[in-house]
Parts: C-alpha cells; sequence; structure tokens
C-alpha cells in the first residue's frame, strides 16, 4: 500500500507526498462510504469537539497558573465554550432521540455525546464490535434524513448523474459529496470507523 514509503532513522517513517495524497485522498473520494455522510458526521461531531475546545482551555488555564499568569480572560472564555457545549449536547441528543430505534440510539449517543471509542461503545453495551457498526451503519442514513428535513445540515454537491447549469457558479473548496436516496436497508461496505 505504501510503495513511496521512505525508511528514516529510528523506528518512524516517512512518506512522501504523493503517497499521503493516495492515502487521505481514499478516505474522502466522492463514491466512498465516508464521504457520503460527510455533512452529518460533521454534525454529529460538534459535542467533540467542544469538549476538546474545553479541554485546550482548561490546559491553557494550568499553564498560565503555573506561570503566575493572569487567567481571567482564559475563565471566562472557558465558562462561553462549557455552556456552548450544554447546548450542543442537547441539541446533538435531540436530534438523535428522532432516530426512535433504542439499538440504534444507544450506539450514536455513546459515540457522539459520550464521544467513545469504537471499542469502548462495543464493551459498555456488552455487543460486539460488528453489530455496533452495523447499528451505526444503519442509523447515519437515517440520522442524515432527519439532519435534512431539520434544516441543519446542506448536501454539498447535487446527485452526479444530474445536470450542472453551466451558468452557476461553484466553490472550488466545497466538499464533492453525492448525494444518494438512502432507505433504511442495509447496504455493503455500510460499517465503518470515523
Amino acid at each position: 500500500m505504501f510503495e513511496n514509503k521512505e525508511k528514516t532513522t529510528g523506528n518512524s517513517e516517512h512518506y512522501d507526498g504523493a503517497t499521503l495524497r493516495d492515502v487521505y485522498g481514499a478516505a474522502y473520494r466522492p463514491e466512498g462510504n465516508k464521504a457520503r455522510y460527510i455533512e452529518t458526521r460533521v454534525y454529529l461531531q460538534q459535542v467533540r469537539d467542544e469538549k476538546h475546545r474545553e479541554d485546550l482551555i482548561k490546559k491553557r488555564i494550568q499553564y498560565r497558573k503555573e506561570a503566575g499568569l493572569d487567567t481571567s480572560e482564559a475563565e471566562q472564555e472557558l465558562a462561553a465554550v462549557q455552556d456552548k457545549l450544554k447546548r450542543v449536547t442537547a441539541e446533538v441528543a435531540e436530534e438523535i432521540s428522532k432516530l426512535y430505534n433504542v439499538n440504534l440510539e444507544m450506539v450514536m449517543v455513546k459515540r457522539y455525546i459520550e464521544t467513545l471509542s469504537w471499542d469502548e461503545v462495543a464493551k459498555s453495551l456488552d455487543i460486539k464490535m460488528r453489530t455496533v457498526l452495523k447499528f451505526h451503519g444503519k442509523a447515519l442514513p437515517r440520522m442524515r434524513r432527519i439532519l435534512l428535513t431539520d434544516g441543519l445540515v446542506e448536501l454539498a454537491v447535487e446527485d452526479p448523474g444530474a445536470k450542472v447549469d453551466a451558468g452557476a457558479e461553484t466553490d472550488s473548496n466545497a466538499a464533492q459529496v453525492p448525494v444518494q436516496h438512502d432507505t433504511d436497508e442495509e447496504e455493503p461496505g455500510e460499517y465503518f470507523n470515523d
């Protein structure tokens, strides 16, 4: 898989730019499963992002205290981030509850609200990893429809088979995500990690 790999000193390996583009490009190729639900994943991962932001501010406050510097500005920023985290968590939890399926909801809550790893989700629910990924694979298309219906996400591009207006402006930085009509049926290759 990594033909362009070059060994360097020690245990670390270096990959040239072309190989990295190949590796990372495969994850977000428009026909790939990850790209299909990217707008849904971005929405669901808001809680994780805010938790990370909160942790970073806490560390910054700790470093400033250790250095004997003023922490009042950082503490105000922390309070604002904690308030936003509460609002985002409540909003995402409310959207997940619209799945109306206990199994799917539990997997989504463990993954996106409690921000557990896949292994931790499987252990906490006492089910096999394959089952966790199966439930997640079923929940993502449903979450996408819920979020689209509620107007919380927008699709990046139209169906690849649809005609594109030649006069329409396009944003070259927009994610190229194909719109596919989802069903609640399992799709092959639908079980994946993020």
